[in-house]
């Protein structure tokens, strides 16, 4: 009974199966990811990578050892840092939450001990 179901009112429901995008409006965004070697991370991450500044977006880290971590604000190209949003002397998982950015693209850049990082592209809207 329940195949007969799925297969009469169900899948007559269902749009065709394919890779056409269906909520995005558009064409997708995709980020310049620049990957850097930093054995002092696990994994830096900013969720999400999109964000508008009132709900902000989290920035997360799993660091392998206590040390300094230092997560900063840079230009879209990463050469000018615009801030510190957060620093802290500790080991294992480091979330802080962002907000209130000024609209731009940017890279968030995790650093470990003042010497090795991680960059992660991010959009506010």
């Amino acid at each position: 009974m329940a195949s007969i179901l799925y297969n009469t009112v169900i899948l007559e429901q269902l749009p065709p199966a394919g890779f056409e995008r269906r909520k995005l409006k558009g064409r997708a965004t995709v980020f310049d990811f620049p990957l850097a070697p930093c054995a002092g991370l696990r994994m830096a991450a900013a969720l999400p990578m999109s964000f508008d500044a009132a709900s902000g977006t989290l920035l997360a880290c799993d660091a392998v050892q206590s040390g300094e971590i230092e997560i900063a604000q840079y230009s879209a190209d990463g050469k000018e840092k615009l801030a510190v949003l957060h620093q802290a002397n500790r080991g294992g998982q480091m979330f802080y939450r962002w907000t209130g950015a000024a609209r731009g693209a940017y890279r968030v850049r995790f650093t470990v001990n003042r010497s090795t990082h991680r960059q992660v592209p991010v959009v506010c809207s």
